[in-house]
């Protein structure tokens, strides 16, 4: 299981969470208006429900790059013929006995 800090849960939580708190300092000091932190609020709750796409797709194309490459890489290192027809020539090169 990879750490808290690396989930998209984990972000969106801590980006709304500081929004809130920031926008609550600045209405606690009277720097800004409750009608002004209502709509900060909800303009940035609206980029946060539009950068969750985005975040899920550059993690989810991370995901695919690495599957892809772990497939290969097995690929890679699988013989085609089975055992009993190949003969080793040695340093991992085998070598069909019916060619």
């Amino acid at each position: 299981m990879k750490p808290g800090y690396k989930t998209t849960e984990f972000w969106i939580v801590l980006l709304t969470g500081l929004i809130t708190a920031v926008v609550g300092v600045l209405v606690a000091n009277g720097l800004m208006s409750t009608a002004t932190s209502d709509a900060v609020v909800q303009i940035m709750g609206l980029l946060v429900v539009a950068l969750v796409p985005v975040v899920l797709g550059w993690i989810s194309t991370r995901y695919t790059h690495g599957r892809t490459a772990v497939k290969l890489e097995e690929i890679r290192h699988t013989t085609i013929y089975p055992a009993a027809s190949h003969n080793d020539i040695g340093d991992g090169v085998t070598v069909d006995s019916r060619e």
